[in-house]
């Protein structure tokens, strides 16, 4: 188990601490789970109708294994590192969750382990899917930041969690984007390919 460091705390408190009305409401749907997977839905869709139904087949595929795998992989690492969530060790942190948003003056301990955030590897790992498989402009770069900072401001994770997650994300992304270019091009390249 590790700590996070002051500056990472610091960091932390003063995007947890700026509450805002608007971002109070967007920012739970920006880690919402059907919403994230409402938006690969609506990439693939849009494939389709873009580039047909081989491409969005294999964009489909891609994201779900980029997914699994950045998932995975943030799992195992969780479970080595054991690093507390902010709501489970930080005071006055605001946390939304089932019942809400909520202050916490004090800590309440205990929950689920925080280094690196799967939500953050998952949006990462989905971006470069998108831009390298998918042949999205880079202006999708954005859900991955907004998923990111989601999570510092849902009191979920420290910035170092998300940063972490990115890294995850972006190996992950790039060698399932590696091995789909492969695969391509070996089918280009066979007879009748």
């Amino acid at each position: 188990m590790f700590a996070s460091a002051p500056w990472d705390q610091s960091l932390f408190a003063a995007i947890n601490g700026a509450r805002w009305v608007l971002l109070d409401w967007v920012m739970p749907l920006a880690s919402s789970t059907v919403v994230l997977l409402g938006l690969a839905v609506a990439a693939v869709v849009w494939t389709l109708r873009q580039s047909g139904l081989r491409q969005a087949g294999i964009v489909a595929l891609a994201l779900a294994a980029v997914v699994g795998v950045s998932d995975l992989t943030c799992g195992v690492v969780k479970k080595i590192a054991h690093r507390p969530r902010p709501l489970a060790v930080e005071h006055g942190v605001w946390a939304h969750g089932d019942a809400g948003w909520q202050h916490w003056e004090d800590p309440p301990g205990g929950g689920k382990s925080s280094f690196p955030s799967a939500h953050a590897a998952n949006a990462m790992a989905a971006t470069v899917v998108l831009l390298t498989v998918g042949g999205w402009r880079r202006r999708v770069l954005w859900l991955s930041g907004i998923v990111g900072y989601s999570r510092i401001y849902l009191g979920k994770h420290y910035p170092t969690d998300v940063l972490a997650g990115f890294a995850v994300g972006l190996a992950v992304g790039l060698v399932i984007s590696v091995l789909v270019q492969s695969f391509r091009s070996r089918g280009a390249a066979s007879p009748g390919g």
